[in-house]
């Protein structure tokens, strides 16, 4: 259609326009036979490539063909032409660098490889891929006479990537079966249709083997998927360089959508890719014999992870749905019992344990998962001397499962934690440290899980780690009434800080990393020198422990928050009080200072968060909006927006506005069943954790407001979240 209105716009540039479509593949010479005598008109005969350029540099011609693609061949690169088609190749090449006056427009769902060639570097070749248009969809189903509203039109236009000739044949369709009505047709929430199943049909059969494993991954995984991705992602490994000719290829058949070096499929294409996935998987677990020695074609079973534990939460909730509860489906209409599937999955772990390829691919984690899924009674099948690659076994009943000799990888499971009092990661994001209930910090490699040394010394819980900034040296907090230096790479005490005359509840370093504050049930806060380890002063609150320290960014004040209503700003080398923040009505759970310190936010019980100008004291303004106390409010990187966690088991986002009178809440999340104690932001201010009394935490997307991560296995609430912002890791610390 575009091609067309060129043209007719443009023929008074011309004097010959000649159209010819390809569609049933004419051999060159048939071509050349129609384009020579049309442009000489038909006074030359010799239908040759030479003769062709001669009356294209004679006159100004366009010419047009249609439909390139049916000359190009299937199971190869894309672009490569057919056997006793490669002539044309020799035409497009000439015509690239050959000089005369004409154009040459083709139109393909496949780029030549001619046209990749001589293209960007001179200005005589240009290709361009079509996108669909909101715009043109929009109008085409206007012209289509459907009945539905402007936003039903544009949701329908979204679902075929307003792809013109998909939505040409989807609104046969929805006239044929739902009488013209487009919500009737959305609502059967669908997207494949004889017309469009076909025509994809003609392209995935075009497909190498590394195309169709790019296009499965792709719809697998199904968002913007990275080129390093992918290639975690392939079993068996694929070079480098081969996926991204994979990549190339598969653009150059308009299959698969590029943002910078991230791919994903239109989703009328993810919707064909997924349903040819879930029919080949669902005949292979029907036929153990496709794990036999002598196998031809690797299963898909082995080759492809249908649920990843890796994805977000949202994501993995898509694959269970629509790859894995599927493919279940099928196999209970054929094997209609438990005991029949149990028999079966016994029968294909038998055969993926006779190779060594098998054992190590995909499939041993795919049957499990499917296992688990379908509510199977494991302990009846043998999973052992296998590798488990992607099992999600959160709830997962597992009692008297063989495992026996059995490798997990990137697997998740329902946890038992010990007591986890405190956590912080070091600053370089390597190391994470945690202080336990057996009077113990334990100090983590995170690069590979694995625990490098105990710090053994306090008689009491650790209530609270941290780190210096330079990462050297560990502060701890503990219910012996004491805080302890240690020295990071030998484990060794470097100071014991005695002082307080009850339980250290936190702990902190400065800035500069030269001092340390901890907060003490005994209503007192201490700041001591890290070299010499003596106090150097003692902040006396009077009334009501203190649960929190902080230092200001500038490292010349603290802050204190505290059970009597108060937040406390402190002078730390004069120990004078600069400024009680008082106005709640009830016990200060929370308190937050924005990045540049001069916003304070404290919240409690009272069921407000009040915001607090620190030069000041001056109270700029009180949110209200959960209907019950407030346990954690945390600022944003940028200190643009404040969320704060509720026992009305909601999270709040609120918008933190220059002028700070007019901040209002932008969004209330739900999803926890219980009280929320904990909020912390990562880093770059993109997602937001929350974390609670229902033994759970989740990450949100702070752009779509989707849950990305639900993480569980406490066994208790869960106090305390931090992100760490070298390794994008978050840490939580819980009552269990």
């Amino acid at each position: 259609s575009l091609v067309a209105k060129v043209a007719h716009d443009h023929q008074e540039d011309f004097e010959y326009v000649i159209w010819r479509s390809l569609r049933n593949a004419p051999p060159l010479n048939t071509l050349l036979g129609e384009l020579v005598p049309f442009l000489s008109q038909q006074q030359d005969t010799v239908c040759t490539v030479p003769r062709l350029m001669h009356w294209l540099r004679q006159s100004r011609c366009l010419v047009i063909l249609d439909n390139l693609e049916t000359l190009l061949k299937g199971g190869e690169r894309a672009g490569q032409f057919r056997e006793k088609y490669e002539n044309y190749g020799v035409l497009l090449q000439l015509l690239a660098q050959a000089n005369h006056q004409s154009c040459l427009i083709i139109t393909s769902r496949e780029k030549p490889a001619e046209i990749s060639t001589f293209e960007g570097g001179s200005r005589n070749v240009q290709s361009l891929q079509l996108a669909g248009s909101p715009e043109a969809s929009l109008a085409l189903l206007e012209a289509s006479d459907l009945a539905g509203s402007q936003a039903q039109k544009e949701l329908l236009g979204k679902r075929y990537g307003y792809s013109p000739l998909a939505l040409q044949i989807v609104s046969g369709s929805i006239r044929d079966l739902f009488e013209g009505d487009i919500s009737l047709f959305l609502a059967e929430d669908t997207l494949l249709f004889n017309g469009a199943k076909k025509l994809l049909d003609l392209q995935f059969e075009r497909l190498i083997p590394l195309e169709k494993t790019v296009m499965y991954w792709l719809a697998i995984n199904r968002e913007w998927t990275s080129i390093a991705e992918l290639a975690a992602d392939i079993y068996p490994y694929r070079s480098k360089s081969k996926l991204l000719e994979a990549l190339e290829s598969l653009r150059w058949r308009s299959l698969i959508e590029q943002r910078g070096n991230t791919y994903t499929q239109q989703p009328v294409v993810m919707e064909y890719v997924t349903l040819c996935l879930i029919q080949a998987i669902g005949e292979e677990l029907l036929n153990p014999g496709c794990f036999d020695e002598d196998f031809t074609d690797v299963p898909l079973l082995a080759s492809y992870a249908l649920l990843k534990t890796t994805a977000k939460d949202f994501i993995r909730n898509s694959q269970c749905r629509l790859i894995v509860e599927p493919i279940l489906e099928i196999l209970k209409s054929q094997l209609r019992s438990s005991k029949a599937l149990t028999t079966q999955f016994q029968s294909l772990l038998t055969g993926v344990r006779r190779t060594e390829f098998f054992r190590s691919s995909y499939a041993g984690g795919n049957l499990l998962n499917l296992c688990c899924q379908g509510q199977l009674y494991v302990a009846d099948i043998d999973f052992s001397q296998l590798t488990i690659r992607h099992a999600f076994l959160q709830d997962a009943t597992l009692h008297h499962l063989n495992l026996s000799h059995t490798t997990f990888v990137q697997s998740v499971f329902t946890q038992s934690f010990g007591i986890a009092l405190s956590v912080a990661f070091s600053p370089d994001g390597t190391l994470l440290a945690m202080g336990d209930n057996n009077h113990n910090v334990q100090l983590w490699r995170i690069g590979d899980r694995q625990p490098l040394m105990t710090l053994r010394g306090h008689r009491g819980w650790v209530w609270s780690v941290a780190f210096s900034p330079d990462g050297k040296t560990l502060v701890s907090g503990s219910v012996d009434y004491t805080a302890r230096l240690w020295d990071v790479d030998s484990g060794e005490c470097l100071k014991t800080l005695q002082g307080h005359n009850s339980v250290v509840w936190s702990v902190a370093f400065s800035a500069d990393g030269q001092t340390v504050a901890s907060g003490s049930e005994d209503q007192t806060a201490k700041v001591w020198q890290v070299e010499t380890g003596n106090c150097v002063q003692t902040l006396t609150v009077g009334s009501g422990c203190v649960r929190s320290v902080t230092f200001h960014p500038q490292g010349k004040t603290l802050i204190t928050g505290h059970t009597d209503q108060s937040t406390r700003l402190w002078d730390i080398q004069s120990g004078n009080c600069l400024h009680n923040f008082e106005g709640h009505m009830g016990p200060v759970w929370a308190v937050s200072l924005s990045p540049n310190g001069q916003v304070l936010a404290s919240a409690g019980a009272d069921q407000t968060i009040r915001l607090w100008e620190v030069a000041s004291g001056h109270c700029l303004q009180v949110l209200e909006g959960h209907s019950d106390q407030i346990w954690a409010v945390a600022f944003s990187p940028d200190g643009k927006a404040l969320a704060s966690g509720s026992n009305d088991r909601t999270v709040r986002l609120w918008n933190i506005e220059q002028n700070i009178e007019t901040s209002s809440c932008v969004m209330t999340f739900l999803g926890h069943s219980d009280q929320v104690w904990s909020v912390a932001f990562s880093p770059d201010g993109q997602q937001l954790a929350s974390g609670g009394f229902d033994q759970t935490i989740r990450l949100r997307d702070l752009t779509t407001y989707q849950c990305l991560q639900t993480l569980s296995g406490y066994t208790n609430c869960i106090r305390s979240l931090a992100f760490d912002p070298e390794s994008k890791t978050l840490i939580s610390g819980g009552d269990d």
